[in-house]
């Protein structure tokens, strides 16, 4: 089968958490103001939320404020509060069907997670806090922890990724962007968390993996055998997807799920060989090939 493009994914999941990033060409970075928290600038430690909204967070520089891991991205990081703090904000952008959307952020514990945890998310629409958080908006989340490998004044990056299945099952398609940290520790934190560097991708996703990224794949669930098989006859004819992402095969079948009788299917894919004949796609034994297995068949009897 001939293929008209490479694939790409945002990355691989595993148990929620993505732990080996795989940067594509076919990924578009989506804006998020103050992204590394240098907004409000401080020369130590200021306790005002670095994004809209209400909760026990701040910007500091670090390390020099207590404990914590020399920053990512610029000169600041965020705190999290483990208990109650929040960080979270509603983006101008939308979901878009056919891509995978992976959230990433820098983490680290500022003196040893212990016990303590929190939750990174991905939603739709607006919220007012955490407890606006349900089934319905949550298209995707994770909770992290020591035991998922936050560690002390050291950061790792965690990401979560909200899949075309996701976000289709979610009825997000159209709607904003949603990100969100929490803290989990309803009063029993020791540690908190820093953050920094927070990055959002869109990745476009080929599903059927014929080489045609699903927003501008015709064919999304594509033949893609090798070569064009019509019930038991293997034409030999190799299998080649289109600029528009559907297959030789899949108009084939096109064929018979339109025809009428047999004759009917035998004169399509005939007009469908022939045509691709003349534009130099096939040559004449091909064609002839792919007309005779549709006359041996018994589509349309």
């Amino acid at each position: 089968m001939k293929i008209k493009t490479s694939t790409a994914l945002c990355g691989l999941i595993l148990s929620g958490l993505l732990v080996t990033l795989a940067a594509s060409a076919n990924t578009t970075p989506v804006i998020i103001p103050n992204f590394s928290f240098e907004s409000p600038v401080t020369t130590g430690a200021t306790f005002i939320n670095p994004w809209p909204g209400p909760g026990f967070a701040g910007v500091f520089i670090s390390p020099g404020f207590g404990q914590g891991a020399s920053p990512t991205d610029g000169n600041q990081i965020a705190f999290l509060n483990a208990d109650f703090g929040r960080i979270f904000r509603t983006l101008t952008d939308t979901f878009q069907a056919g891509n995978d959307y992976m959230l990433s952020v820098d983490v680290s514990a500022r003196s040893g997670p212990g016990t303590d945890s929190m939750r990174m998310v991905l939603y739709q629409g607006t919220i007012s806090g955490p407890g606006d958080l349900n089934a319905s908006n949550i298209i995707a989340d994770a909770t992290l922890s020591g035991a998922s490998g936050v560690v002390a004044d050291q950061f790792n990056t965690f990401s979560v990724t909200a899949t075309p299945a996701d976000i289709s099952a979610a009825g997000a398609i159209g709607q904003p962007i949603g990100i969100g940290f929490f803290g989990l520790n309803s009063g029993s934190g020791t540690s908190d968390f820093d953050l920094d560097n927070v990055r959002l991708l869109a990745c476009s996703v080929d599903s059927d993996g014929d080489g045609v990224f699903d927003d501008v794949d015709v064919c999304p669930d594509s033949i893609v055998s090798d070569t064009v098989v019509i019930e038991d006859c293997d034409s030999g004819v190799e299998n080649i997807v289109f600029d528009d992402g559907c297959t030789l095969a899949d108009l084939v079948q096109l064929c018979a799920d339109e025809a009428k009788n047999h004759g009917d299917f035998v004169s399509c894919v005939a007009k469908l060989a022939n045509g691709l004949k003349k534009g130099g796609v096939l040559s004449g034994k091909e064609a002839g090939k792919l007309t005779s297995c549709a006359a041996k068949s018994s589509t349309g009897k």
